[in-house]
């Protein structure tokens, strides 16, 4: 197993080449820093050469300027609560399913154990468990393979993703011949990807320390109060009592590392598709750097949990046309969009950290060595938050006098 199909420190885990392997001899195996990278048995390769010829990262795909930049929000207020920024993505599985005959949508969600996974589905139940930002590498398994046979047997698919795992589908429909015209392609703006084993080594420390029986729900963020940006766990104790666990991002290890791009996938660092150009059809995600600019025209709504959209292609263009009953839609300046956010225009930096992880981390030591490593923010964290909410509850209370 020593062949290599692009740099290892490249490799972004798409996982085109195990997709598109004729004989099966790819194999996705964690390496030292248990990220996914894929290993070819020589003993059945023919050397082909197909896994190369997919990999987006020796075989960038089209990109486009984006035509049009939207603030934007879904209308019904209760589908937004429960959504990372403003439901948009919700509201896209939502049409297609209600609207378009022999359509089917890809999300990811957390399977009975909390691993994240991609799925194809036609079933509307499933939109519910794609709601809300997993700050995970999911497994993408054969999902382009999937998608291949359903588009080619004239189904709709939708497939929103990370914009390198939209170009590893754009390449495999290539190789393959594929017609495209029913397919939209949404790359959700990436601030970059954790592997799911430092996830699972916090999540087992978190469950030992509150006597977990039980995990019934995982929350990154959403609108409801409390939840935004904090890590929400709900589960039952060995009593069968509910609990409830909800720290602020940065008390938490594996968020910690994450946001601060400590604990990044190597190929993060240098993201091609952190730019101004995009790779599907349209991009969602915050929208940072609303109002933010002098020149910007006044925006005479709250700027607060607002997504940003963009229309890539003609065919994004028109996809979003149909959404007027169901999005409320800003059209803004995309300079704006790009001053505002960091992801279009450069990759995550590699914190000063990153190094110090990669020396001391060994399998089984993801909680140890961030702590070790990142001691005085994870100990000072949450003392700057008591202070914050008494400074707030004394601020409301002269408010209120």
């Amino acid at each position: 197993m020593s062949k290599s199909i692009c740099d290892e420190h490249l490799c972004t885990g798409c996982g085109a080449c195990l997709n598109i392997c004729p004989k099966n001899c790819i194999k996705f195996i964690e390496d030292d820093l248990d990220c996914l990278k894929p290993y070819i048995n020589e003993d059945i390769c023919i050397d082909c050469n197909m896994c190369r010829n997919v990999c987006p990262q020796l075989n960038k795909p089209v990109i486009h300027t984006p035509l049009n930049c939207y603030a934007a929000y879904i209308r019904k207020f209760e589908k937004r609560l429960d959504s990372a920024s403003g439901g948009i993505a919700r509201a896209f599985y939502e049409y297609c399913l209600q609207n378009i005959k022999n359509a089917k949508i890809t999300g990811v969600y957390f399977d009975d154990n909390f691993q994240a996974k991609f799925i194809l589905t036609d079933r509307m139940d499933d939109i519910l468990k794609f709601q809300g930002s997993k700050y995970i590498q999911a497994d993408t398994a054969y999902i382009y393979k999937q998608a291949c046979e359903e588009l080619k047997n004239g189904t709709f698919v939708l497939f929103i993703a990370m914009p390198c795992q939209i170009a590893a589908l754009k390449n495999y429909l290539d190789l393959k011949n594929i017609n495209q015209d029913k397919l939209i392609t949404v790359d959700i703006l990436c601030h970059g990807v954790s592997p799911q084993s430092y996830f699972n080594q916090n999540l087992e420390e978190i469950k030992e320390k509150l006597s977990y029986k039980s995990i019934e729900k995982i929350t990154f963020r959403s609108n409801r109060k409390y939840k935004n940006f904090h890590l929400y766990i709900r589960g039952k104790k060995q009593n069968n009592k509910e609990k409830i666990y909800n720290k602020y991002a940065f008390e938490e290890p594996y968020y910690y590392g994450f946001l601060k791009g400590i604990t990044l996938r190597e190929s993060c660092y240098t993201c091609r598709y952190s730019s101004k150009e995009r790779v599907g059809d349209i991009t969602i995600g915050d929208f940072l750097g609303l109002s933010q600019m002098p020149s910007s025209p006044k925006f005479e709504e709250s700027p607060i949990n607002l997504s940003m959209i963009l229309c890539n292609t003609e065919k994004g263009q028109k996809f979003i046309s149909y959404f007027d009953n169901n999005i409320k839609l800003f059209e803004r300046p995309y300079q704006e969009a790009i001053e505002g956010g960091a992801s279009l225009q450069k990759p995550f930096p590699r914190h000063k950290l990153r190094n110090s992880f990669i020396k001391h981390y060994k399998k089984g030591k993801f909680v140890s060595v961030i702590k070790k490593i990142a001691f005085f923010d994870l100990f000072i964290y949450p003392f700057k938050i008591i202070h914050k909410k008494i400074y707030v509850h004394l601020f409301m209370r002269d408010l209120l006098k």
